[in-house]
């Protein structure tokens, strides 16, 4: 009794083999780079964090320059939320997608706390280098630069949150 004729005994050519396992490394691939985001958000808030230890709100030349350092370090945690939005959005992972709304929520809003504290602390640093034209022109660019990386991270996230947010379930 033969079981297998000969035509089923050749291989089977490439276009026949499952669209599954064909799709299997770009998964993965999606995945590492997930991982990659989260590990770049953690450190990144770990770098953030350092700078704001030890705390000394009141003193108003502390909170200028921390949270200008926040702002100019936010750009790692900012590229990890995006490749952890991006691997969830790939992958049709909405779970995945919806925590990273939610982190991205989370520095929206302590981003915009910041921004009213800024705010607040600008006009007594400028009034501090008035005397001096080339220290008070390097407070305007950074005051400049501040305000431009707030408002354009603060867009960025909105974005994002409003992407992230739509991902489908997988059917």
């Amino acid at each position: 009794m033969q079981i297998l004729s000969a035509d089923l005994r050749r291989p089977l050519p490439i276009e026949a083999t499952t669209s599954r396992a064909a799709s299997r490394p770009p998964f993965e691939a999606w995945g590492a780079l997930g991982t990659i985001g989260a590990a770049f958000f953690l450190l990144g808030l770990i770098d953030i964090g350092l700078g704001w230890y030890p705390a000394a709100f009141g003193n108003l030349e502390w909170e200028f320059g921390t949270i200008s350092g926040t702002l100019n370090a936010l750009a790692i945690p900012m590229l990890g939320l995006y490749l952890l939005l991006a691997s969830a959005i790939a992958r049709s992972d909405r779970r995945a997608a919806r925590i990273a709304c939610v982190l991205m929520g989370l520095v929206l809003a302590g981003l915009v706390v910041l921004g009213a504290i800024y705010l607040t602390v600008v006009p007594v640093a400028l009034k501090a280098v008035a005397g001096s034209p080339l220290v008070l022109l390097g407070m305007k660019k950074g005051i400049a630069k501040a305000i431009t990386l707030g408002l354009a991270d603060c867009g960025l996230l909105a974005a994002g949150i409003a992407k992230g947010w739509r991902v489908p379930t997988p059917v």
